[in-house]
């Protein structure tokens, strides 16, 4: 249950549906002159019947839990995360992107030999776009994220998040061509 009154808890849930991020609700913390006067004169005409604003009984740790709230919702496709990781590379399929998602069970000789895990997890998907540019490149540089998930295998270790970086011949600039998340970063795997 919220400790939010629920006029107050409506008006957040509102302004941050309407895909405002803290930036713009904090806009919408202020009052205007206008908002403010009439406030004022209502404590003068008789300060036993308040009506505080909402926005100024909002807090900021509320409005950052209701975008975080969101954003989860829009994120998630399924309660379970093995499930969500399936939803999303379908829906990247349907988008025309190669992906990749497989967990595959090394032998133990594998494990010993190559350091590498029990249960590997590997996602993977290039954008249309980004498999044209990686086609026509002969230097792709590989850039590891470290720990950005926690991995939903049974030994819930860290995750990995891999770039494949390129030069783009626009812009001159590294250009993100392919990503993969995986549970090892033992060259074998990778």
């Amino acid at each position: 249950e919220s400790r939010l009154l629920f006029n107050v808890k409506n008006w957040i849930e509102k302004h941050v549906e309407e895909k405002k991020d803290w930036r713009g609700m904090k806009d919408l913390l202020q009052l205007s002159n206008e908002e403010m006067n009439e406030f004022e004169n209502e404590i003068n005409v008789d300060p036993n019947v308040l009506k505080i604003p909402a926005a100024l009984r909002v807090h900021r740790h509320d409005i950052v839990n209701q975008i975080h709230q969101r954003l989860i919702n829009i994120s998630r496709k399924h309660r379970f995360d093995k499930q969500s990781t399936q939803a999303w590379i379908d829906i990247l399929k349907e988008k025309g992107y190669n992906t990749l998602f497989e967990i595959t069970t090394t032998s133990e000789a594998d494990e010993k030999a190559n350091g590498s895990k029990k249960e590997l997890l590997m996602v993977a998907w290039v954008a249309p776009w980004q498999k044209k540019i990686l086609l026509k490149q002969e230097d792709i540089n590989l850039d590891s994220t470290h720990k950005t998930c926690v991995s939903f295998l049974s030994d819930h270790g860290d995750c990995y998040l891999f770039s494949l970086v390129t030069r783009s011949d626009v812009t001159n600039k590294g250009c993100p061509v392919a990503f993969f998340i995986m549970n090892s970063e033992s060259s074998f795997t990778i």
